[in-house]
C-alpha cells in the first residue's frame, strides 16, 4: 500500500535533543534565499533539575543553568520568506561570530543547515547551522542583495 503524506527524516541529537529533520528533501537555499545579518541573540545555555528548590505538583523540578553555552541564537533576514528567521549556530563559539564584525545588512551564508519539525505546539520548525560566514564585498545598503534575489527568481517561481 502507498504511503500518504509527508516523509519526515530521521531524529537526530543535536545539543541535548533529538529533533526530527527534513532537511533531505528541502533545497535550503530556494527556502531562506539571501541572508542578511540582524543581531546575536543571548546564549542558549544547558539547564539542569535545581534540587534545592521544591518540585512543581507533577514532580518536576525547575532548571537552573550549568553555565554551559547550548548553541548561539541569531536572527537574519530572508529574502525569500520575506521576514526574519532565526537560526542556532551549534558548532561556532560566540566570540567567533563576534569576530566576523557583522553590521546591520550584511550578507551572510550558513554552513551545515539542519531543518527540524516538532510537532509541538502545533508544530514549528526550527533552524540550525554549523557556522555562519560573512559573504564578502556585500551589503544590503550597496544593493549586494539585487543579484541574489535574480538567483533565485526562477526557483521562487516553482516552489509550490
Amino acid at each position: 500500500m502507498a504511503k500518504i503524506g509527508l516523509e519526515f527524516g530521521e531524529k537526530i541529537k543535536i545539543a541535548d535533543k533529538e529533533y526530527r529533520t527534513f532537511s533531505d528533501g528541502l533545497d535550503e537555499k530556494a527556502i531562506l534565499g539571501g541572508l542578511s545579518w540582524r543581531r546575536l541573540e543571548e546564549p542558549v545555555f544547558f539547564t539542569e533539575d535545581d534540587t534545592t528548590k521544591q518540585p512543581d505538583r507533577f514532580g518536576v523540578y525547575p532548571q537552573m543553568s550549568t553555565g554551559e553555552v547550548k548553541w548561539n541564537d541569531i536572527t537574519l533576514f530572508s529574502d525569500t520568506q520575506k521576514a526574519p528567521i532565526f537560526v542556532s549556530i551549534v558548532n561556532m563559539p560566540r566570540h567567533a561570530i563576534e569576530d566576523l564584525n557583522l553590521k546591520l545588512g550584511d550578507v551572510v551564508q550558513l554552513e551545515g543547515v539542519v531543518i527540524t519539525w516538532s510537532n509541538v505546539a502545533g508544530g514549528t520548525y526550527k533552524i540550525f547551522a554549523d557556522a555562519i560566514k560573512r559573504v564578502d564585498g556585500m551589503q544590503q545598503g550597496n544593493q549586494g542583495n539585487v543579484p541574489k534575489q535574480h538567483e533565485n527568481k526562477g526557483k521562487e517561481e516553482h516552489k509550490g
